[in-house]
């Protein structure tokens, strides 16, 4: 008898993100409007329970 593992790598890269604000270029932006929406779409086709471990950048704009 064969035990099988199987295993779904998903990756999501950040919306878009706020690289110039003020005329200053900004090392950890946050989103944009569009990179907000972006966020949540991306965000929604997944259902509750279905992700097993989420592992996440620190970065503002993750």
């Amino acid at each position: 008898m064969a035990i099988v593992f199987v295993m779904e790598i998903v990756l999501i890269r950040h919306g878009q993100p706020e690289w110039l604000k003020n005329n200053q270029y900004n090392l950890d932006p946050g989103l944009t409007e569009k990179g907000t929406r972006q966020a949540f779409l991306s965000s929604s086709i997944f259902t509750k329970g279905e992700v097993d471990k989420t592992w996440v950048s620190p970065l503002l704009r993750a």
